[in-house]
């Protein structure tokens, strides 16, 4: 999903997954691409509940 917006995986640590923008490679809208990604990863969360399940959301850990 990072290739695809034009952005660097830097690690996944657990449930969090870091990436950068601009690092490898100049980008006009950084900020953009960072924010498209995280907008279609909020909408794919859904997809992964368990039927039966409650449905799995984003947001800050308690």
């Amino acid at each position: 999903m990072s290739d695809r917006h034009g952005l660097e995986k830097i690690k996944t640590i657990g449930d969090h997954y870091m990436v950068a923008s601009g690092l490898l490679r100049s980008l006009p809208h950084h900020a953009e691409a960072i924010a498209d990604m995280a907008l279609e990863r909020l909408a794919i969360i859904p997809r992964f509940s368990l039927a039966g399940a409650a449905p799995l959301a984003s947001g800050s850990h308690p």
